[in-house]
């Protein structure tokens, strides 16, 4: 849940407003778990602060995904 409240507030800061109209914080949180929980097999920490990276890097590597669909709509 701890890593959960830090997903959402990078979320929040990663996404304008514009975009929080059409892509949710929590939907993107809720993307990047399924898409650890997917691929953990490929994690290679043994820590909490390495998992925390991990997911950080998935949920930003994400955010980049709705900036790029909806750059230039309105």
């Amino acid at each position: 849940l701890a890593s959960q409240r830090y997903l959402l507030v990078i979320a929040q800061q990663r996404l304008s407003v514009d975009l929080q109209v059409k892509v949710s914080p929590s939907d993107l949180v809720q993307d990047t778990l399924l898409e650890a929980i997917r691929d953990f097999a490929h994690f290679e920490g043994c820590r909490y602060v390495e998992m925390r990276r991990w997911l950080r890097k998935i949920l930003l590597n994400n955010a980049a995904n709705p900036a790029r669909y909806y750059e230039g709509t309105q």
